[in-house]
């Protein structure tokens, strides 16, 4: 195994780590574990030779625990427990390696459609439609952590979301939307294990994005009038923890659970808000299994 500590500057080179042997061998879908769109996104880091990298990754979005929903106009507030049906998730962008350094572009899509409606009884509460989608351009520089190889990155990220709730029938009901843009920092891991083309990977990130929430009616019927539009200062939290499997130097599989948070990207859901008014704020949660495929070419 070559010593990866040789090359004073030169980054760490994936097939030195593990010693591979040459000759070893759109819209989200919903159905069970999904391979997704085009990505580099938040896959494992694209450790390996100088060139383009091009990867792919699915992800399946598990349901969303029950929270608040207020449905109709501050006059007649209907607060229901609406939760989220699973969905998925994919990324899609393109990375350049050279020197110990990358530069990456990534969009990462969430869908979760609307599921059962909101009829005005409680054996049917309603849930929730997520829509997300975040776009990231980010610098990349090497580390180097003993056995680990590492990246620490920084860069401009945007984010839209929407979210909505049927009312008696599909179509019918408010939409809040969070759009927002700012920076996020990260780190990204790779620690080779014994068993060769293997490696135990990390992602986790910190984003900072300044926005604004606003309602909108997707029928005639909702008066949004008095809907404002809410400056919010949005945290996101992103993890993954997973395998990578290198089948040469220039194809590595990627298969693990990830999770983002975000912060005051909604309004909150109460009775003492109403349709109109939307004051305080409220988080998201999604996660969910993934698996990826990164190409690398030079």
């Amino acid at each position: 195994m070559a010593n990866l500590q040789d090359v004073k500057g030169q980054p760490p080179r994936w097939e030195d780590a593990h010693a591979i042997d040459p000759m070893q061998g759109v819209r989200s879908v919903r159905a069970g574990f999904v391979i997704g769109l085009l990505s580099l996104g938040i896959c494992a880091p694209a450790f390996g030779q100088d060139g383009f990298s091009l990867s792919a990754e699915g992800g399946y979005v598990l349901g969303g625990a029950p929270q608040g929903y207020t449905l109709l106009p501050d006059s007649f507030p209907f607060v229901v427990d609406a939760d989220s049906k699973a969905g998925a998730s994919g990324v899609i962008g393109l990375q350049y390696n050279w020197n110990g350094q990358f530069l990456r572009f990534r969009t990462e899509h969430v869908d979760v459609d609307t599921g059962q409606f909101y009829n005005g009884f409680g054996s049917n509460q309603g849930e929730i439609g997520i829509r997300s989608t975040i776009i990231d351009v980010e610098y990349g520089r090497a580390l180097n952590w003993g056995g680990t190889d590492a990246y620490w990155t920084a860069g401009l990220r945007h984010a839209d979301m929407d979210f909505e709730v049927d009312v008696g029938a599909a179509g019918f009901g408010p939409i809040h939307e969070f759009s927002g843009t700012g920076l996020r920092l990260g780190l990204e891991t790779v620690t080779p294990l014994q068993a060769p083309g293997w490696s135990f990977a990390t992602t986790s990130g910190l984003s900072v994005l300044d926005g604004e929430v606003s309602t909108s009616a997707r029928t005639d019927f909702w008066d949004c009038s008095q809907c404002p539009e809410l400056s919010r200062t949005a945290i996101g939290v992103d993890a993954k923890l997973g395998l990578s499997y290198a089948q040469s130097d220039r194809l590595r599989w990627d298969f693990g659970y990830k999770a983002q948070y975000w912060r005051d990207v909604n309004v909150e859901y109460g009775a003492e808000n109403g349709f109109g008014l939307n004051g305080g704020s409220s988080d998201l949660l999604t996660h969910g299994p993934y698996l990826g495929l990164t190409m690398t070419f030079n």
